[in-house]
């Protein structure tokens, strides 16, 4: 990270990062029938490997405009690229900008007013993508989801203070939501808990 500081009171912050995580199980299942000896099943046996690499940069800049006005912009960037082996095989890389900015005027010495817009992405958690198995009683089970999409999300604020007094107001919009769900098994009267993505979530 590095910040340089400029003689009209801007400043300017930028660094990088990079991750490289990994999560791995293996899941034996074994089912026996009328007092007979356990038998691994391998259907529903699973291996389940993740692989992670996540390179970032980051910019922000902020200013003033007046000395009742001031502003700051940003933008991130990140390029992801995983691999998933499991009972599906996924590789793929993607590359996401995320930009930021507000900006914030004193109205007086009693009252402000802030607007700011800012993107963000929230990734699923590795153990949502494992597909093994769980039994939680004879009709329902609990699965992960190798298909899941990381959810990005948009969001726009005001805000304004008058003495002691704080208002806001927002709205965020979310492409591939990540959401939990119960869905009908194989027959009517099971039930699989699993981690989806919805449309879209305003």
């Amino acid at each position: 990270d590095y910040a340089k500081v400029f003689s009209n009171k801007g400043k300017l912050d930028f660094g990088a990062k990079y991750s490289d995580v990994g999560n791995k199980s293996n899941s034996d299942f074994y089912v026996a029938e009328n007092g007979n000896p356990f038998v691994l099943d391998e259907q529903l046996s699973n291996d389940f490997e993740y692989q992670e690499m996540i390179s970032a940069a980051y910019m922000n800049y902020a200013g003033e405009i007046s000395e009742k006005t001031n502003y700051g912009i940003g933008i991130r960037s990140e390029f992801t690229k995983y691999d998933l082996n499991t009972i599906i095989q996924k590789k793929e890389d993607y590359l996401d900008f995320f930009p930021s900015a507000y900006i914030n005027m004193k109205l007086s010495e009693k009252a402000q007013i802030r607007a700011s817009y800012s993107s963000r992405i929230t990734r699923p958690r590795y153990q949502a993508l494992n597909p093994t198995i769980i039994y939680q009683d004879a009709f329902t089970t609990i699965e992960g989801n190798p298909e899941l999409k990381p959810e990005r999300t948009q969001s726009f604020e005001i805000s304004t203070s008058i003495s002691k007094y704080n208002f806001k107001v927002g709205y965020n919009y979310t492409t591939d939501p990540i959401s939990g769900a119960a869905l009908e098994g194989d027959n009517e009267n099971s039930y699989v808990l699993k981690t989806i993505n919805l449309s879209t979530l305003k």
